[in-house]
């Protein structure tokens, strides 16, 4: 299991959704609301695109999907910085296809927080590495290299955890007794290194 940082985007949606943004987009309020803009959250990462996966483009703000394109176009959509791919969403329509999602929450956590100011931008999601194998006449035979998923809850939304922008001395501390406890003492690190 790593953890690995990834996107958080709001954007409008015509359809009805659990998110709505009031007329002069000041608060953010859970579930449906007549005459207000309604809004689907996005988890992007920067995870290898696929045929048929859900990508974001930040430089047009639109959600797309990659259609079939050669391994050349793949490798082209995968170099773009501006392109990500869609692992999570609150948009409901995309469940059917290779989209987890987003647990209610942090759906909770997003609204409370974007009401106070702090819009969140960066999460970490938990991710599983999965084995593979090659399928050669129904024996696997050679072990494929892992591939990383999103590690889901039981109820199939991924694991989501807010990035901590701001440590304490306690949670340095914390850290620094994980790696380095027998070398120095910690006020010895923590001077020479903060």
């Amino acid at each position: 299991m790593k953890n690995i940082k990834c996107n958080v985007v709001m954007l409008t949606t015509e359809n009805p959704s659990e998110i709505a943004l009031d007329i002069k987009n000041k608060w953010l309020y859970k579930g449906h609301k007549l005459s207000y803009n309604h809004q689907h959250l996005y988890i992007t990462s920067s995870d290898e695109i696929k045929e048929g996966d859900y990508i974001y483009n930040i430089d047009t703000q639109s959600v797309l999907t990659t259609p079939q394109k050669s391994d050349f176009e793949l490798k082209v959509i995968n170099s773009k910085d501006h392109i990500k791919k869609i692992i999570a969403s609150t948009n409901t329509e995309l469940y059917k296809e290779k989209i987890d999602k987003i647990d209610l929450n942090f759906i909770e956590e997003y609204i409370t927080e974007y009401n106070k100011g702090n819009i969140i931008k960066e999460v970490n999601v938990e991710y599983d590495s999965i084995l593979q194998f090659e399928n050669n006449s129904g024996m696997f035979n050679k072990q494929l290299p892992n591939v990383d998923k999103p590690k889901l809850h039981s109820d199939g939304t991924i694991i989501i955890h807010r990035l901590q922008e701001i440590f304490t001395k306690e949670d340095m501390e914390k850290s620094y007794n994980a790696g380095f406890k027998d070398k120095f003492d910690f006020e010895t690190w923590l001077n020479k290194n903060y």
